[in-house]
């Protein structure tokens, strides 16, 4: 349009609302986040995500390490008991809460397990607020740097947490896939010629869907037992 592409308007937009944070005493990255917020709920935040993908990794890798440059490890070690009882505490009642929010949701006790452990980690946007509550004098400079060492311990174990709670949740599901074909499958759908959807992600499912429209027999496979389960449960045609 006359106002120029998404993406531009797009940089414009966070852009303003960084110099606007920064001129009234904040940080420019308060500003940003916020008009990021606004940028999503758009429509055209889809094609924007697509744009700043290429960049998004690099820009979080520079983030994390700026982060870990402010860590004191003299403080770390100065106060090594109480920083990893504080980061146990977090990962442990961040679990618990999501994982009975999604057992009230109706979700299944393997999924609400894996969700749980895997959100358990605290996030970026803790250290942003941290950031913003320091600039604003609401906690002391020792106390901010004290949960900025639990957060960033907490990110760096967030791969552990991912696998803990995949395996604990598969544990849990006892319905979960089994190797071979589903009970799910009747011969017909065995014996006859159908197509075969390889991978069932967010594609393989609308094929799915288009070949159940048209009557098509097929069979889908996937190697990622979460989708199998899902799919199951959802009624199609699915193996492991």
């Amino acid at each position: 349009g006359r106002w120029g592409q998404p993406e531009e308007l797009a940089g414009l937009v966070v852009f303003l609302a960084s110099l606007a944070t920064a001129a009234v005493g904040r940080r420019p990255i308060v500003g940003a986040l916020s008009a990021g917020i606004l940028i999503a709920e758009t429509e055209y935040h889809g094609e924007v995500e697509n744009i700043i993908a290429p960049f998004q990794g690099l820009a979080l890798g520079i983030f994390l390490i700026t982060i870990g440059m402010r860590i004191d490890l003299r403080a770390v070690a100065d106060n090594l008991g109480p920083i990893l009882l504080a980061t146990a505490g977090v990962l442990i009642l961040k679990a618990l809460v999501t994982s009975l929010l999604l057992r009230l949701m109706g979700a299944q006790p393997g999924t609400s397990m894996e969700a749980g452990i895997l959100m358990a980690s605290p996030s970026e946007t803790t250290l942003i607020v941290i950031s913003a509550a320091l600039s604003a004098q609401l906690i002391q400079p020792n106390t901010a740097q004290f949960w900025q060492i639990v957060t960033a311990i907490g990110l760096t174990v967030t791969p552990i947490m991912a696998k803990l709670g995949q395996r604990l949740g598969r544990r849990m599901d006892s319905g979960g896939p089994q190797t071979g074909m589903e009970p799910g499958l009747d011969q017909d759908s065995q014996d006859s010629r159908r197509a075969i959807i390889v991978g069932f992600g967010r594609v393989g499912r609308l094929v799915a869907e288009m070949l159940q429209r048209h009557g098509q027999p097929y069979l889908a496979i996937d190697s990622d037992t979460d989708n199998v389960a899902e799919g199951l449960r959802q009624g199609y045609r699915v193996v492991f």
